[in-house]
């Protein structure tokens, strides 16, 4: 592995202190893919006074010291360096009750979750695979450490972070450890709605969404609380909004589903907006892309077109050409309007609606002498 020189720096610093150190977990997996890893993280035999008297000089923070993780700033980048611990009862299916540290890397290799996720590497032992993630990553396998059950026991959440490491992936989940996944579905519902709203997440965005959704379907029900749509996820635009838009497109209460998930807003009101135009059809036309940018603002006229599949090519010559499509751009205002004599309120507002309508329909050109002579006719036929 190629380490940025933050972490080589807090790893020889372990070792003149006397300890072991190994970058560990995501950052090993990702490697061997031939991925850029997101982030490093690094765990030692040290106990965390041992590792402060070891970083002296460089900042450290005590983001979770309770289970023997601080994080040290080197090169200006965040790591987070752990003491090799084995985890206690976990009684809430989510977190340990209680951490021992423990002086072996093999003992803290062996309470991970995954194969893949359980190698470590240091510049001078090189890769640590004591679980054959190595063997598993050759073969496109998500397979849990031990015992399957044992481990979607401790922590639910690791049911959906098998899910989502195959469809990010497109690996197959092993089959012992898809059985336990199906048979601990139920467990899910312990889990921090916030939690499974990230890993869902980045599970339906996946590369192989469709075939682990389709492959999946009880557990991520069990999971969203409503049947999700595979068929045809995999053509969808890899945008969350969209990808949720699909699946969820034949859920008989998509506000339950969308209330339970506790995504952002703007993520929420886009999936909503969408399924309200799953039945549009297709714009014909210029006309029709000015109506639809009208109806629904561009990013989500924009978003529905890449869900549905729609050529943009219509879309993007309407906005690229300038064509107006909103109240903003029209071109006169009210101020003209009450030139002609046309009251403010409710007159000006329909003979407004009115002039654009037109301009939308391509009746009239957005051009001021025009949309004046359209509105003199208007007010010549309220005046009536």
């Amino acid at each position: 592995m190629v380490l940025p020189d933050g972490v080589r720096e807090l790893l020889a610093r372990l070792r003149a202190a006397g300890y072991e150190g190994w970058a560990v977990g995501g950052c090993v997996r990702d490697t061997l893919l031939g991925l850029l890893p997101k982030d490093y993280d690094l765990c030692t035999n040290a106990t965390p006074e041992q590792m402060r008297a070891a970083f002296a000089g460089l900042r450290v923070v005590e983001t979770g010291i309770a289970h023997g993780t601080l994080t040290v700033i080197a090169g200006g980048e965040p790591y987070e360096v752990t003491t090799y611990r084995v985890d206690g009862a976990y009684t809430d299916h989510r977190r340990p009750d209680s951490v021992e540290f423990v002086r072996e890397v093999e003992r803290d290799l062996a309470r991970r979750d995954f194969t893949v996720n359980a190698m470590a590497y240091s510049p001078e032992a090189g890769l640590l695979d004591c679980f054959d993630g190595r063997a598993d990553l050759e073969k496109g396998l998500i397979r849990c450490v031990g015992e399957p059950g044992a481990r979607f026991d401790e922590d639910a959440l690791r049911i959906l972070r098998a899910l989502r490491f195959a469809a990010v992936y497109d690996f197959s989940v092993e089959e012992n450890t898809a059985r336990a996944a199906r048979e601990r579905k139920g467990s899910l519902a312990l889990v921090a709605r916030e939690r499974v709203s990230a890993e869902m997440g980045k599970l339906l965005c996946g590369r192989a969404a469709e075939r682990i959704a389709g492959e999946f379907g009880d557990v991520m029900a069990a999971t969203m609380g409503a049947r999700l749509r595979a068929q045809g996820l995999g053509a969808t635009p890899a945008e969350l909004p969209l990808r949720l838009a699909h699946a969820l497109q034949d859920a008989p209460d998509v506000g339950s589903v969308l209330s339970g998930l506790r995504l952002d807003r703007a993520t929420e009101r886009a999936v909503r907006e969408l399924l309200r135009e799953k039945e549009r059809s297709r714009p014909q036309g210029d006309a029709d892309w000015r109506h639809l940018l009208h109806e629904l603002g561009q990013e989500r006229a924009l978003q529905l077109a890449r869900w549905k599949g729609w050529p943009l090519a219509d879309a993007r010559t309407v906005l690229v050409r300038g064509d107006c499509w909103n109240l903003r751009q029209l071109a006169v205002t009210g101020r003209d309007l009450m030139d002609l004599g046309i009251a403010p309120g409710t007159q000006m507002g329909a003979a407004l609606e009115a002039l654009l309508e037109a301009v939308l329909d391509g009746k009239t050109p957005n051009e001021r002498e025009a949309l004046r002579e359209r509105a003199k006719k208007l007010a010549g036929i309220a005046e009536k």
